[in-house]
């Protein structure tokens, strides 16, 4: 090799690994995002969420009501309601489960309500016996 060959050898390999090489402070770190839970009176939401997540991270979270609430609605996840829903009887002690896809910073909330009974009495005229029969109505 005559040194004109050797310069531009030297040249050309000195070239190729420096754009090539990766240094471990250009490595790629994940981003991260904070979720916040916040649970109202009168239930809780399982699993416990709060903390720091990788950006795509989907959550399934459940709020279950304690015996005497019901779930109302969710607050700062993707398919907000704005009013409690009406709930049947046999739906309101299920609760409400919701999904979250992290991809920014979120606090969602879970509200529930107490349940609102009223009682209507019956006399029963067939038998001539008194009976009373419970009725329960939830709030809108």
């Amino acid at each position: 090799m005559n040194s004109h060959s050797y310069k531009l050898f030297l040249t050309l390999l000195i070239f190729y690994s420096c754009s090539t090489s990766i240094s471990d402070s250009q490595t790629m770190t994940p981003t991260l995002y904070n979720l916040t839970v916040i649970v109202g009176e009168g239930g809780k939401v399982t699993p416990e969420a709060s903390g720091s997540y990788i950006e795509g991270a989907q959550l399934t979270l459940t709020a279950t009501p304690n015996q005497g609430y019901v779930f109302c609605r969710w607050l700062g996840t993707d398919n907000d309601q704005l009013n409690c829903a009406q709930r049947t009887s046999s739906l309101s002690s299920l609760g409400s489960r919701c999904i979250i896809k992290m991809d920014s910073n979120r606090e969602v909330q879970a509200f529930f309500e107490k349940k609102i009974i009223n009682y209507k009495y019956f006399l029963d005229s067939v038998f001539k016996i008194g009976t009373i029969n419970k009725e329960i109505f939830y709030r809108k």
